[in-house]
């Protein structure tokens, strides 16, 4: 991952001679935003592929919820990176405070999506498929705002 950060780095801020530290965090901090959306789409398809295939019977519930588990892991670790560099961004950086949040919204859906859909694998029923039916339809629309508002 740090590869693909440091290809993503303006050139001059790659120049170490060159490089204004502020400059190369900024380089950094945008390019893992961009890692931390396709991560997002990444995770929404992954867990409409897991309960397709477990609904149709190609994967048992121990694989579904592994692969779930493995969503889950991914969710964290961009969760835990969003927070650290919300964390990092000055105060009266409101564009940048403003995608911080529009992030975290729809990393807090998708976890969301993945935790009903976890409890539904556990006890099957109606209100559980709703239950997951309304954590997808949330963070689909989350991805379509994303989407059309440019990362």
């Amino acid at each position: 991952m740090i590869a693909l950060l440091v290809a993503t780095a303006p050139a001059a801020a790659q120049n170490e001679e060159q490089a204004d530290p502020l400059a190369l965090f900024e380089a950094y901090q945008v390019g893992f935003l961009e890692v931390v959306a396709v991560s997002c789409y990444q995770v929404y398809s992954s867990v409409g592929i897991i309960a397709t295939d477990y609904a149709n019977g190609y994967i048992d519930e121990d694989t579904a919820r592994f692969a779930l588990g493995e969503n889950a892991l991914l969710l964290g670790a961009c969760s835990a990176g969003v927070l650290e560099v919300g964390r990092l961004t000055p105060e009266g950086d409101s564009k940048a405070l403003a995608e911080l949040e529009r992030l975290g919204e729809l990393l807090g859906a998708l976890n969301r999506l993945v935790s009903e859909l976890d409890v539904l694998l556990a006890s099957p029923g109606p209100q559980q498929e709703q239950a997951v039916e309304d954590a997808r339809s949330a963070a689909e629309q989350l991805l379509d705002s994303y989407a059309a508002g440019g990362a």
